[in-house]
């Protein structure tokens, strides 16, 4: 989505709600929203690292104005690849001006925002906020980004909290941002933490969307959910398939279920899963290969997080660290893939 001189990258819509000012920001489309699960209804309200985007030049001023309506929210600055600086808002507007000092563009050997994925002009406001409005933005000769400012490819990820990015400190330390900024290409996260149930709807809506390459990670939360191994099995043959059949040969990589704490012979009482983990990682390799397309790609995700030291204190979700590791092995697994196909 994008206004007169600014874009807003991985919204869906802007909606107005009575009572707030500004617009909210959710990642996908209010129709298709109330159509999922209430869970994955609220998720898809949090912006996930989300972007404002615009092209200023050397010396330009700029401003915003956000409010963020459930506890706090942040807004990560970057000039291009370069993080410069965060700021935490809340549900009163907040409006954060900032000036691009000519020090960022010094071309002296020792350039802060030398272009790598994004034009080193182009101002990127990472959004990680619970029902966030955006009230405005002000910029003296803004544009918005050219496709040369842009990474040239599109990672499209699906998946849990993990992929959305929970317990990362911030969402430019996930897994899927990590693999994407690496590989050279725009993230489009669409993550639903503790509901990545992957409902029909939302596959329908996913094989539209425009990428290069996508990632599901899929998913503890069917399992720690109590789905059967046979709903586990039908729920995700659907959406891959639906979705495999539309993506034109563009690879799909099916990460199945991180180590976690049901590994270690841990179990929550909340949680009541109806078989062995290891079932339905099995379960989703043979998804993959009865179905025999050549666009999908199985991976299992203990290959890519090898033991239990890259996991937050919860058991379940990766630290900065394992993050890390995900997307370490990640990368070249999906590199080959795309070098395969002369990307």
């Amino acid at each position: 989505m994008h206004n007169n001189f600014y874009e807003l990258h991985g919204i869906g819509e802007t909606r107005a709600v009575e009572g707030r000012g500004g617009v909210l920001l959710q990642r996908v489309p209010e129709e298709l929203r109330i159509k999922l699960r209430p869970g994955a209804q609220r998720e898809y309200l949090k912006t996930a690292g989300a972007e404002i985007r615009f092209t200023i030049d050397e010396g330009d001023s700029f401003s915003f104005t956000v409010s963020n309506h459930i506890d706090n929210g942040r807004v990560k600055v970057f000039f291009g690849d370069y993080e410069y600086k965060e700021y935490i808002v809340g549900s009163e507007p907040q409006t954060i001006s900032v000036k691009f000092e000519p020090i960022y563009f010094a071309n002296n050997g020792f350039n802060l925002a030398a272009a790598k994925n994004f034009g080193r002009k182009t101002v990127r406001l990472m959004l990680d906020g619970n029902e966030m409005h955006l009230h405005g933005v002000s910029a003296e000769a803004a544009h918005r980004p050219t496709a040369d400012e842009l990474p040239k490819l599109k990672h499209l990820a699906y998946g849990t909290s993990i992929t959305q990015g929970y317990k990362a400190t911030s969402p430019s330390l996930c897994y899927a941002y990590l693999t994407a900024e690496a590989l050279g290409a725009d993230l489009f996260n669409f993550g639903c933490s503790g509901n990545a149930f992957c409902e029909p709807e939302l596959a329908h809506y996913l094989a539209e969307q425009p990428y290069d390459y996508a990632t599901f990670e899929l998913s503890v939360n069917m399992f720690n959910g109590g789905l059967s191994l046979e709903e586990y099995t039908d729920r995700i043959r659907y959406f891959i398939k639906t979705i495999a059949e539309k993506s034109a040969g563009r690879p799909i990589f099916c990460i199945s279920i991180f180590r976690y704490f049901f590994d270690m012979g841990l179990r929550k009482h909340t949680q009541q899963p109806k078989g062995r983990v290891d079932e339905f990682r099995d379960a989703y390799q043979n998804i993959v290969s009865e179905l025999g397309m050549d666009n999908l790609h199985f991976i299992d995700g203990r290959e890519l997080m090898k033991d239990f030291t890259g996991l937050y204190g919860d058991l379940l979700h990766p630290s900065n660290k394992g993050m890390s590791e995900i997307a370490s092995n990640l990368v070249p697994k999906i590199r080959a893939v795309l070098k395969g196909q002369d990307r």
